[in-house]
């Protein structure tokens, strides 16, 4: 049997015992405050996070007893590429329908390469419109396009990006196949095996941005039951797996940290103390409540360029579905 080591003590002259009880008094003193001194700052900081959400609780009382239409909020998400040696056009463009009372949430993904009227003057692919006009622009064409009013936006770029997957400690995917592209002008390596993976940031930047295949950004591959591939659908995997991430338990003992570092990361024309609510407003969004589509419509080559042509009718009838959250089948 293995000696215990403190079994020792014991047998120690009276002297050598008191000496080494005043010892260890001496460190625990120190210690116990510091113990303390963590408690009162957890105590309170969760009392200042529950004080705080029971005046949300009071405003979505209030929020509940307009028509859903009326209550849902539609955010611009743009991921761009601010880099020096880029021109900073918008790389990813999602439009985020969500309703504060019951959690329900459209996520709409507009390829960059949709044929859009810009300043209403000339037609170029959407991303065009950032180096152009910033968010305001960008905001002002998807507008124009869709036919809805936008009420905010928010601005990721790549470091912001890494920051905050790795603040939620990765995320988990399948990924399906393997996908490797070099750039060495951007000094760019995506490198990821196929099978189930958790991504650090600069790993799921890598997975976002990856369309080195034949698929590209987006393609239509079944136009008879309207299932789409490539990049941009693959973003929208990528934002489930990252909302079932931020929804998990150890996540949300960690709000306030959280909360936090999103609002350090990101650009907006929402105020710190608005992205906080709907940061805390998101753990209601769920696998079930979440719905995410590719704005409908197929590939083609105008003038030598190519574009992304949205299907109209189907256009509308995503609009009235996933951004207005009119349920269609009562219509019919």
């Amino acid at each position: 049997m293995k000696p215990n080591p403190l079994a020792d003590l014991s047998n120690l002259p009276g002297g050598k015992r008191r000496w080494f009880c005043r010892r260890k008094r001496r460190w625990l003193k120190p210690l116990a405050v510091v113990l303390l001194l963590l408690l009162t700052g957890a105590v309170a900081l969760f009392a200042a996070v529950q004080l705080y959400q029971a005046q949300l609780d009071r405003d979505l009382a209030k929020l509940a007893e307009l028509p859903a239409e009326e209550r849902r909020i539609t955010t611009l998400v743009l991921g761009v590429d601010t880099r020096e040696a880029d021109s900073g056009r918008s790389d990813t463009i999602m439009l985020v329908s969500f309703d504060p009372v019951s959690g329900e949430t459209g996520v709409l993904s507009i390829p960059r390469d949709t044929r859009v009227k810009i300043n209403e003057r000339r037609y170029d692919k959407i991303n065009v419109a950032y180096p152009l006009g910033g968010p305001e622009l960008v905001r002002q064409t998807v507008e124009e396009l869709l036919g809805i009013k936008v009420d905010h936006y928010i601005i990721i770029d790549f470091p912001a990006f890494e920051r905050i997957v790795d603040a939620l400690g990765g995320v988990v995917l399948e990924v399906s196949k393997p996908m490797y592209y070099q750039d060495r002008a951007q000094n760019l390596v995506i490198d990821i095996k196929e099978g189930l993976h958790q991504l650090n940031g600069a790993e799921a930047l890598g997975y976002v941005r990856y369309r080195n295949d034949r698929l590209g950004d987006i393609s239509l591959v079944d136009p008879v039951n309207g299932i789409y591939d490539g990049r941009v659908q693959r973003q929208l995997a990528f934002v489930q797996a990252l909302v079932a991430q931020a929804l998990k338990p150890q996540n949300w003992l960690r709000a306030p940290f959280l909360v936090k570092q999103l609002t350090e990361a990101l650009e907006s024309d929402l105020s710190s103390s608005q992205l906080a609510d709907l940061i805390l407003l998101a753990k209601k969004v769920n696998a079930d409540n979440l719905t995410t589509r590719v704005l409908p419509g197929r590939a083609a080559r105008i003038n030598g360029a190519s574009y992304w042509i949205a299907d109209e009718p189907e256009m509308k009838k995503v609009v009235r579905e996933l951004v207005m959250g009119e349920d269609e089948s009562a219509n019919m």
